[in-house]
């Protein structure tokens, strides 16, 4: 049974998250109106941060349009629930093939129910005039694509989608992601010519400061708990302490 969309198109991440404004900042804010994000594998939570950024854009007034271009684990398909349409590069899209979320300005294109791209419409050329007619029709663009180092099952390499943007945002998870693993994505992307404009560490598996404190006064037994509630809890609910240490 197919769960209606509303129910679940909530944040992935706080709209006014520290970490999600300075992402904006890096990019948005610089004049950047494509962004695609990728990784150099997968698993490192691009759909995440690419959802929460155009959430962040939305609320700051842009009108803003996510791409899921993941043929083979959409992410607008499985963790959003909303239709996967018969779409390709090169073609107009039509109206009902973009979910408009509604009371905000943000827009999602989930990727192609047919689980591909046409092999004609493959093409560097055929890719840019997409992104073209994308940013003609928003403000904004955030394409959410696989991860540079692995086949794309679209049949579109990464490097090539990502060479047709304003800028790339390499995802990478901090303590877990390899360096040759960073170095052999980042090479693909110059390769093709694509602009790396930032790289985006996801500290997903570091806790946060107020877990850790939790942990150090739990290390104390019933003097520890007594101490978090006379000094810890009073100041505990403050967002700073959820960010990673």
């Amino acid at each position: 049974m197919l769960r209606k969309p509303g129910r679940v198109l909530r944040p992935s991440l706080p709209v006014d998250y520290a970490e999600t404004a300075t992402i904006y900042e890096s990019t948005v804010g610089k004049g950047v109106r494509s962004l695609v994000l990728t990784s150099a594998v997968p698993g490192e939570g691009v759909s995440t941060i690419a959802y929460g950024l155009a959430q962040h854009v939305a609320a700051v007034g842009k009108r803003v349009l996510l791409v899921d271009l993941n043929t083979h684990h959409s992410f607008a398909g499985e963790s959003l629930a909303l239709p996967r349409h018969g779409w390709d590069m090169g073609e107009d899209l039509a109206e009902q093939t973009v979910y408009a979320v509604p009371g905000r300005d943000l827009h999602i294109l989930a990727a192609p129910a047919q689980g591909t791209f046409s092999v004609s419409r493959r093409s560097l050329e055929a890719v840019a005039a997409t992104v073209r007619s994308w940013t003609a029709a928003y403000d904004i663009v955030i394409a959410d694509a696989p991860c540079l180092t692995k086949p794309n099952s679209s049949g579109v390499p990464t490097p090539v989608l990502a060479s047709c943007f304003d800028g790339v945002g390499l995802v990478v998870a901090s303590g877990e992601t390899t360096r040759d693993a960073i170095s052999q994505g980042a090479s693909r992307l110059v390769e093709q010519g694509a602009a790396l404009h930032s790289v985006i560490l996801n500290d997903r598996v570091t806790p946060s400061f107020r877990a850790e404190v939790d942990r150090q006064f739990a290390k104390w037994g019933g003097f520890g708990r007594l101490l978090r509630r006379l000094l810890w809890t009073p100041v505990a609910g403050l967002q700073v302490f959820d960010e990673g240490y």
